[in-house]
């Protein structure tokens, strides 16, 4: 026979009640949750999910909010998690959102109507902060991905944003490139926040001066993106390397080079943040940095579950996953241009 709560009640000299109450998400001591953590590790206690759920009406179904703006990389994202929750004895139900219309009482009412057990968010940008708030008010379990959300004490798994855009700049630089145009959105989103400020950091490092590095805030429209790379490429010493932040800020910049008679790698050189099939198949092959989605996702996934068995352990948990520099054929030395 397994383990019980009785075992683990024997082992910690702890009150029933107190076990009871840290496998159901509330609050007890620092010292005593670490004590029933640590039995519960000594003892392979395994607890009955289907049994939880009659006492405390809740479920062993997962959300994953979703904005309704598409999005690649969130299709990847939710399969991940998807297969590791449901390989851990949880199913999964997606529920997309608008943060500039939804109400978030209303979105979070929708979790707590259908016993949602706990949720991983895909923030939008800072918008979705509310709907964070709303859900640890009722003691939800909320992990966030891809995004930090600023001034809500909650978990989140995202890219090592910083470095990861601190080392292109050195990178181009290794290749003789000072000038260099960076490609952003003003969006609110703290992912982008830190690539721009590992960005900035490394042009004080390297010497870069303002007047050669420049950063241009665009927006996903057609003539916005044709205007700005016009912008760009209209100075006499026009930038010799450029930085898109985005993997659809990439696909749209490329979408207009021809038009502009413009010619990657010796017009100027390219690495995107984030691939897409279309960058491996363009000509040429775009250099990229690469988000390690798998693992932000199954990460993702352990801390939620850690949290939904009641360890809340170093928490808020802030992790960070390394991203992987892909080197193609968009970036030449500057002196080999044309």
């Amino acid at each position: 026979m397994g383990c019980t709560i009785k075992d683990i009640a024997k082992d910690t000299n702890l009150s029933l009640a107190t076990i009871s109450k840290y496998l159901n998400n509330k609050k007890i001591s620092d010292e005593n949750r670490e004590k029933i953590r640590k039995s519960i590790e000594k003892l392979g206690y395994v607890p009955n999910i289907q049994a939880q759920t009659l006492r405390s009406k809740s479920t062993n179904t997962i959300a994953i909010l979703l904005p309704e703006i598409s999005d690649y990389f969130w299709g990847e994202v939710c399969n991940y998690v998807e297969t590791y929750m449901r390989n851990n004895g949880y199913s999964t139900l997606i529920i997309s959102y608008n943060d500039e219309i939804d109400n978030p009482e209303k979105i979070c009412q929708q979790i707590i109507s259908t016993h949602i057990a706990g949720v991983i968010i895909l923030p939008q940008n800072k918008g979705t902060q509310p709907i964070a708030k709303v859900l640890k008010q009722h003691n939800i379990p909320t992990v966030s991905i891809d995004q930090r959300l600023p001034d809500i004490d909650i978990d989140s798994v995202t890219s090592n944003n910083y470095q990861s855009s601190f080392d292109v700049i050195q990178y181009f630089v290794r290749h003789c490139h000072k000038r260099i145009a960076v490609l952003s959105r003003d969006t609110g989103n703290t992912s982008i926040e830190e690539r721009v400020h590992g960005i900035q950091d490394a042009c004080k490092k390297l010497n870069i001066s303002s007047h050669d590095f420049h950063i241009y805030n665009c927006d996903l429209t057609t003539n916005n993106m044709r205007d700005t790379i016009k912008k760009i490429f209209s100075a006499a010493e026009h930038p010799t390397a450029v930085f898109a932040l985005t993997f659809d800020l990439t696909l749209l910049m490329i979408q207009h080079l021809d038009s502009l008679h413009l010619k990657i790698p010796y017009d100027f050189s390219l690495i995107s943040f984030d691939d897409a099939e279309i960058f491996r198949a363009y000509n040429p092959p775009i250099t990229v940095v690469e988000q390690n989605k798998r693992d932000i996702s199954i990460h993702a996934g352990e801390l939620l579950l850690q949290r939904l068995h009641g360890d809340f352990s170093h928490f808020p948990c802030n992790l960070e996953i390394s991203t992987e520099f892909i080197e193609r054929e968009s970036v030449i030395v500057a002196n080999k241009m044309m």
